[in-house]
């Protein structure tokens, strides 16, 4: 497997006519910037895959969206009232339909989903759920996971203000951070690596220090 060091070679892996989703939460992560470079590839030469983009209700985006480009995308599923005013503008025949039937879209499957990484641990369990007595809740996490043909998670071994730096090739990790993202054990399973197993989902782990997949060894 070719490996994806950044947000850029993440967008150029997307191919042409794929469903997506793009979802953070409304939180600052790595699938933003995977979103921030299409559109910088879609600024610069005018051309990128046209796919279908499904996104989550509450997603938090406050009114700003990075794929707000007529041309860019085929078909935006939004689940919030109006979803972005960029997206508002291109709108053509805009339709409406209950919140609940959001993930009805999700149940039909979507080719590659990427999603932040809240914790992790070695067994490739994700959660973005709970976190010690604090319940965040699932959202549309489980609905979108359970039901891509391929799942890439973005996130980083801890959290706040890590700071990297990347000079001749080389990542400089200057700074980590106290609070740790990658532990022994997840507070809360939100994404399983048995169902995963089950289903044969092909699963990547994109960090800062390096891109993990599922081998029948285990991850890798």
């Amino acid at each position: 497997m070719s490996k994806i060091r950044t947000a850029a070679e993440a967008a150029m892996a997307i191919r042409d006519g794929a469903a997506i989703g793009i979802c953070t939460l409304g939180l600052a992560g790595w699938p933003e910037e995977v979103a921030r470079a299409i559109e910088k590839r879609f600024i610069r030469i005018r051309k990128t895959p046209k796919f279908d983009h499904r996104i989550q209700f509450r997603t938090g985006d406050l009114g700003i969206t990075r794929l707000g480009f007529q041309d860019l995308v085929k078909r935006w599923i939004a689940g919030h009232m109006g979803q972005a005013p960029e997206m508002r503008k291109l709108a053509y025949k805009a339709e409406a339909i209950e919140h609940q039937a959001q993930h009805d879209h999700y149940d039909g499957g979507v080719d590659l989903a990427i999603l932040g990484i809240a914790q992790a641990d070695s067994e490739g369990n994700i959660n973005v759920t709970k976190f010690s007595n604090r319940l965040i809740g699932c959202g549309g996490f489980i609905n979108i996971s359970r039901n891509a043909n391929k799942m890439v998670f973005c996130g980083t071994f801890t959290a706040g203000n890590l700071e990297v730096a990347v000079e001749n090739g080389k990542l400089d990790i200057r700074e980590e951070r106290k609070v740790k993202k990658s532990v022994e054990q997840v507070d809360q399973v939100t994404y399983g690596d048995k169902y995963a197993r089950k289903v044969k989902q092909p699963a990547v782990y994109v960090t800062e220090k390096a891109v993990f997949s599922w081998q029948p060894e285990g991850l890798v």
